[in-house]
């Protein structure tokens, strides 16, 4: 009973300051009242605080960045995987069975060079082979092989525990906080990539 009349005077002040009676919008006002009064948080560096939420939310970020890199080549220290793009690049072949090098270039976010290069390397290591497509010979086409699908097998048990690793000390319920957050910023970022060129995106951030 408590609560539902603490739950009733909230609404009350809910209503009375936005004039809503949109349950969605009392949700999400309820939301923003329990970050009311949280502490800021600062990083170590002066400097960056200085520079505002979006310095420090992109300085951490940075930071976090580069412990997952760490561990990433912790974790696939024993196989000739050497990037998430690696790892990637092995499941959408896995995936797709026999895509062409273009199909695959088309499903990262990495530089055609970039890929190609990767693609060169896991031939010399043996774990993809490439071949004419049988339709269109000037089209080249790539599949696992053995040792290909066996990596594959490994990197994704291997991936699995490293997930656990980064996601730290992190509750549950901060877990299903934080993924919409970065599931909006992928977004972001994916349909920025999708559709401005190098020099939009310098242009209008100033890069």
């Amino acid at each position: 009973m408590k609560k539902a009349i603490e739950l009733l005077t909230y609404w009350e002040q809910f209503h009375v300051e936005t004039q809503s009676d949109n349950m969605q919008d009392f949700a999400q006002w309820l939301h923003h009242q329990g970050k009311k009064g949280q502490p800021e948080i600062n990083t170590d560096q002066e400097g960056v605080n200085r520079g505002g939420l979006d310095t420090k939310t992109a300085y951490l970020l940075g930071g976090l960045f580069n412990f997952i890199n760490k561990w990433m080549k912790l974790t696939f220290r024993d196989i000739p995987i050497v990037s998430f793009e690696d790892f990637g690049i092995l499941k959408t072949i896995e995936a797709m069975g026999t895509p062409t090098k273009k199909m695959i270039v088309e499903s990262f976010v990495m530089e055609p060079s970039t890929c190609f290069e990767v693609l060169k390397r896991m031939k010399r290591d043996g774990l993809i082979e490439d071949f004419a497509d049988e339709q269109d010979k000037r089209v080249h086409r790539v599949s696992l092989t053995e040792t290909g699908k066996n990596i594959t097998d490994i990197s994704t048990r291997k991936m699995t525990a490293l997930a656990s690793l980064l996601v730290g000390n992190l509750s549950e319920m901060e877990k299903k906080n934080l993924l919409p957050v970065l599931d909006k910023l992928n977004r972001f970022h994916d349909k920025l990539h999708a559709e401005k060129s190098r020099e939009e995106i310098i242009d209008r951030f100033k890069l």
